[in-house]
């Protein structure tokens, strides 16, 4: 984001006009107007008063302080997390938000300290999500105006996850209709590329991503149509499908993890105890094997991180956490088998 840019976020943020502003700095509203569209710029002699007025100091107003490189806020972001379990998630939360501060034009920044603190939270302190998420939902909607497209696209998707998740269909269905249909992968195309290239690491890499990724999505949509074959009482059809979704784990080498949680999801919208025991327990086993990408022919070129133990054991608390604190989940509690099963892992 450049001067005239942040001129003109920052006026409409204190809610000023073009006039209002000129008034203020004792310069036309032209002047301002040429400001915000790039055909000149501020006087240097006004430039300490008109930071004041828009509520930003100089750097920001110049650009000093712009951007990050992607290599500095991925290793920001891995910083961050490796503090949480040591520092706690608030301490760390306000190390977001005073980066976020000195760096307010960084997009990538911004998004992906959002994600990140938004997976914290649910992962360390999920009894405090509701009060932090609406300070995520601020982030994303200003970055729904993103000049990054695939930042503005994903950010419009968490907002949309949100609004189902409070039944605002309405908005939901308003921002659904504000995202360009896509029709072109450009990931496939430049993996195609990369091949006749003979850039044969890159284009792996790119189309193990691409696997992965089109997996999630194919399991996402049978899981879909698991949870409508539960609604219309086709109990038979529901079962039809896990099996389908099942083995798509087996085949795409995917976590273990997705067998039983898809299990699970069908027996818990059945109230099915017996199996939700069987499944929870299941789900419980894959965290504790702390699950990487495999060795296979299949994930030859991408890179592998592998999680520090903290988080798997984190990960193991705040399922029993929601066991225990779900409103849905009220059936599970009252059933003494599964609560004793469940002091295993408390």
């Amino acid at each position: 984001m450049r001067i005239h840019e942040i001129i003109r976020e920052k006026r409409l943020e204190q809610k000023m006009t073009q006039e209002q502003l000129a008034e203020k700095l004792g310069v036309s509203a032209p002047a301002v107007n040429k400001w915000e569209k790039a055909a000149s710029y501020p006087d240097i002699t006004i430039l300490p008063t008109l930071a004041r007025l828009l509520g930003v100091d100089l750097n920001t107003l110049l650009s000093f302080k712009e951007e990050l490189t992607k290599e500095e806020v991925d290793q920001f972001i891995g910083e961050l997390y490796q503090i949480i379990p040591e520092k706690g998630f608030q301490a760390v939360y306000e190390m977001g938000m005073e980066k976020l501060a000195e760096y307010p034009t960084c997009d990538y920044l911004w998004y992906m300290t959002a994600l990140t603190l938004q997976g914290a939270v649910m992962m360390f302190v999920p009894e405090e999500y509701e009060s932090y998420n609406e300070k995520f939902e601020k982030i994303y909607e200003k970055l729904t105006d993103s000049k990054d497209v695939e930042i503005a696209e994903i950010s419009k998707q968490m907002l949309f996850s949100k609004y189902m998740s409070n039944k605002d269909y309405e908005a939901a269905e308003t921002l659904l209709n504000s995202i360009p249909k896509k029709h072109v992968n450009v990931n496939q195309l430049r993996a195609n590329l990369y091949k006749e290239q003979g850039k044969l690491e890159e284009a792996g890499e790119l189309y193990e991503g691409k696997l992965l990724t089109a997996a999630q999505d194919i399991e996402m949509a049978m899981m879909g149509l698991m949870d409508i074959a539960v609604e219309e009482g086709r109990i038979e059809d529901a079962e039809y499908i896990l099996k389908k979704a099942q083995a798509l784990v087996d085949i795409a080498e995917q976590w273990e993890y997705g067998k039983y949680s898809n299990e699970w999801d069908l027996a818990y919208l059945t109230k099915d105890i017996p199996r939700c025991m069987k499944t929870f327990e299941g789900m419980m086993r894959e965290v504790e094997k702390m699950w990487e990408l495999p060795k296979s022919p299949l994930y030859r070129y991408s890179k592998r991180k592998s999680e520090d133990s903290s988080f798997w054991e984190q990960m193991k608390k705040s399922l029993v956490q929601w066991v225990r604190e779900d409103a849905e989940a009220g059936f599970l509690r009252e059933s003494p088998e599964f609560m004793d099963m469940l002091k295993k892992y408390e």
